[in-house]
């Protein structure tokens, strides 16, 4: 019984570890909000982030009120920068990654 809880435990600490919250939007009003960014078009984006009470909440916004936004992979690796929409990298595969970090 001990060995499923703690094998229980390490699977749900592992969850938290890799759902972090890396694309960044920067507002007009200076506030800088983490999310992840799920997708975006010329007039809205759609994002979802942790409540305060831990829910996972989805929310919708115009791209008018943001001064730019950011979305990374989860590499850490660029993946667009509304600032300069010229730089759009295409996702590694795990495999590209792999040799990379031998």
């Amino acid at each position: 019984m001990k060995k499923l809880l703690c094998l229980m435990l390490l699977n749900f600490s592992a969850g938290l570890v890799f759902s972090q919250y890396n694309d960044t939007m920067y507002f007009k009003s200076g506030n800088v909000k983490s999310c992840t960014i799920r997708e975006y078009d010329e007039k809205f984006l759609t994002y979802e982030y942790r409540g305060q009470r831990g829910k996972l909440v989805e929310n919708r916004i115009a791209v008018s009120t943001l001064k730019s936004f950011v979305i990374y992979n989860e590499y850490n690796e660029l993946i667009f920068d509304s600032k300069n929409p010229a730089i759009k990298t295409e996702p590694k595969t795990e495999t590209e990654t792999e040799t990379e970090e031998e």
